[in-house]
């Protein structure tokens, strides 16, 4: 049987994510908060990279 796009795009998906509606108990927000945190982390760490270079230090 040839795989579709749409199967594989099934299968890149970690099991059971996305949750079924009405079982996700604050999951997903928690979730996405941690990936907000993470990217707001590495913009702050690149900033200061790059601070430190105008700087010359």
């Amino acid at each position: 049987m040839p795989r579709t796009k749409e199967c594989l795009k099934e299968n890149a998906r970690p099991q059971g994510w996305p949750p079924p509606a009405g079982q996700d108990d604050g999951k997903q927000a928690e979730f996405l908060n941690s990936v907000k945190k993470m990217a707001i982390k590495n913009v702050e760490a690149k900033r200061m990279h790059e601070n430190k270079k105008a700087s010359g230090t």
